[in-house]
This record gives structure tokens, sequence and C-alpha cells, in this order.
């Protein structure tokens, strides 16, 4: 009898190798089973999700370079509910780098996609610059509901309500930096509701309502540098009803509506200098704000802090022999 299988006697037999999942691959399905689990189900909150997403990424380092490639492998574009929680995602992945590695400088460049709530409601974020990116409602609610928001850079950004209510409700936001952005709404409401926002620096902002109600309610809005403002209604109510707003800066920024009713209703708004007041020696100090901001976002991320202390130092050191 003819044995058939002699001419395969000699073949090895290997066991067959499955890939393992990159990384990156695991935080897109991890992605996709929660959009897909409570996109009809608006039973979900931030805080919710984020401790789902610990759990699940608990044998994943999630890093700033992990979550930049996961950036780059994602546009949010729509404005639904499942592009909510698509930011919010983003958000947690974010959260999940500020509080384990507290030191690390989050570098991400959107290279001019359009992500729609990116890192919507991230609860406590430090450290990050962010870079050329389109969309609505970018770092929305930052650091609100008893947050943090530290020591953040904004560079080319377009959308509207970009960082608003950041630090709201009791929570602080503070050492933040814009330059060139464009949409209404750009850090409004941000301190209010008993929240701190302060050492904050907006430059080439085109939109209205930047900083609109900021420190409003009980909320404290203190140590702003505003420079090349074109919209309406910058800082209205500004301290109203029991806020405060302080140690203000204003440079080029259009008159109508600005400051009004700030610190009305039991508020306060003092400390207020327009570029007509500032003597010679606060000109030099504003100039070397922005001489700061405008280089902040090309700087290596070892002087990253530095360049935001001295901001803030400088905001302080304008108003030395101020009255109030």
């Amino acid at each position: 009898m003819i044995n058939l299988f002699e001419n395969f006697k000699d073949i090895d037999v290997k066991d067959q190798i499955i890939a393992k999942k990159s990384d990156l691959e695991k935080v897109l399905e991890i992605e996709e089973e929660i959009v897909t689990f409570y996109k009809e189900n608006n039973r979900f909150s931030y805080p919710f999700i984020y401790k789902i997403m610990q759990k699940k990424l608990a044998d994943i380092t999630v890093t700033s370079t992990l979550l930049q490639t996961y950036i780059d492998a994602r546009e949010n574009k729509d404005l639904t509910h499942e592009s909510i929680l698509r930011g919010m995602y983003s958000g947690a992945l974010l959260e999940i780098i500020c509080t384990t590695q507290p030191d690390t400088i989050t570098i991400i460049d959107g290279k001019n996609k359009t992500f729609n709530y990116l890192f919507y409601l991230v609860h406590n974020v430090n450290n990050l610059l962010l870079k050329n990116i389109k969309g609505d409602c970018i770092l929305r609610l930052a650091g609100a509901n008893k947050g943090s928001a530290r020591y953040i850079t904004l560079y080319n950004i377009t959308g509207t309500s970009t960082l608003l209510a950041a630090g709201k409700n009791k929570g602080i936001a503070e050492y933040i930096t814009l330059n060139k952005i464009m949409g209404d709404w750009t850090l409004g409401e941000t301190g209010q509701d008993g929240g701190i926002a302060q050492n904050i620096t907006i430059n080439n902002i085109k939109g209205d309502y930047a900083l609109n109600s900021a420190g409003r309610y009980g909320g404290i809005a203190q140590n702003l540098t505003l420079n090349n403002v074109r919209g309406k209604y910058i800082l209205e109510f500004a301290g109203f009803v029991k806020g405060t707003a302080q140690k203000i800066l204003l440079r080029k920024v259009n008159k109508k509506g600005t400051l009004e009713r700030a610190g009305e209703q039991g508020g306060s708004a003092q400390q207020i200098l327009r570029e007509n007041e500032f003597s010679k020696e606060q000109k030099i100090i504003f100039s070397e704000i922005q001489k700061i901001v405008k280089k902040i976002h090309t700087l290596p991320a070892e002087k990253y802090k530095t360049a935001h202390d001295k901001i803030a130092w400088l905001q302080k050191e304008i108003f030395t022999g101020e009255e109030k």
C-alpha cells in the first residue's frame, strides 16, 4: 500500500504565530467598543468612562507618542453624540498621561485635521502643547468641576468654544497661553462659579466673547494679558455677581462691549491697564511677555514650564507699584 504522506515526512510543522496587536490597535479597539456601547445610551459621564478606560488600558503604557499616533489615525468631523464620546475618550487618554507621568510635556500636532471635542471634559490636565488643529469645543470644560488645567499652550487653533468653561465650578485654570486662535467663546466662562482663572495670556485672537464671564458668580480671574484680540464683548461680565476680575492688561483689543458690566452686582473689576496707560517700564515688560508668547510653542520641552512661569512673574511685575 502506498503511503500518500511519505513525501511530507521531512517537512517541519511549525506552530502558527499570531501577530500581537500594537498598542495603537488596542486603543482604537477599546475606543470603538466604548463608542458602540454608549452611542445609544445617554447614561454615561466622563468620570465613568475614565474609570472604564483605566481598567481596559491597564496593560498599556499610554504615552504622549501613543496619543499622537491615535490622533493621527482619527478625525472627528461631526457634532454628534458619538463625536462627544470620542472627544471624552481622547480626554481620558490625555488625563492618564498627566496623572501617571506628571512631569511629561505632552506635545500634540493636529496637522490641520479636524477633531471636534478633542480632550473634551478632561478633568486634570497639565503640561500640554497643542497646535495646528481645527474643531469646536476643543478642551471644553478642561479642569472644571474641582479639576485643574495647568501649563497649557495652544497655537494655530480654529473652532468655537476653545477652552470654554475651563476651571469652572470650583476648578482651576492657570498658566495658559494662546496664540493664533480663530473662533468665538475662546476661554469664555473660565473660572466661573467659584473657579480660579489666572496667569492667562491670549494673543492674536479673532472671535467674539473671548474671556466672557471670566470669574463670574464668585470666581476669580486675575493676571490676564490680552493682545491683538479682534472681536466683540471681550471680558464682558468678568467678575460679575460676587466675582473678581483683576490685573488685566489690554492692547489692541476691540472696544465694543469689552469689559461691559464687568464687576457689577457685588463683584469687582480692578487694576485694568490699557495700552495708552502703560508707563515706559510697563511697555518694556509687556513686550517681554509678547516675546515669550510668540515662541513658546517652538521651545524644547525642558524650557516649557519655565517660559510659563516667566510670563506669570512678568504679569505680576507689571503691576508693581500700581494702586488698586
